[in-house]
């Protein structure tokens, strides 16, 4: 629905559900984990206890003394544990623990 027409500019009014929606799509921080060498990052699915290698998004910003930044954040799926484990089978041991 198209609610002011100022300088071409067309300004739009969402409907009450499309609002919830976006509300709903909000990034909440959930925590951080110090990375130890040799150990690799496992997500369990909580519904199928499914262990894979969690996947990464990598960013580079330069910094401000103009050399480059490296960032490094977890894909963070619903339903999904994260943990870090040597291997496999240890992140499913782990898990159990829990």
């Amino acid at each position: 629905m198209i609610v002011h027409n100022h300088n071409d500019n067309d300004v739009f009014v969402l409907p009450q559900q499309e609002i919830q929606a976006k509300i709903n799509k909000e990034q909440k921080y959930i925590g951080s984990i110090k990375h130890r060498p040799g150990h690799t990052l496992f997500e369990i699915n909580l519904n199928t206890k499914q262990v894979r290698e969690a996947v990464f998004e990598r960013k580079v910003f330069v910094g401000s003394d103009g050399k480059p930044v490296f960032q490094r954040r977890v894909q963070v799926n619903k339903d999904c544990h994260y943990l870090e484990a040597l291997n496999v089978k240890n992140a499913f041991k782990k898990f159990q623990k829990i």
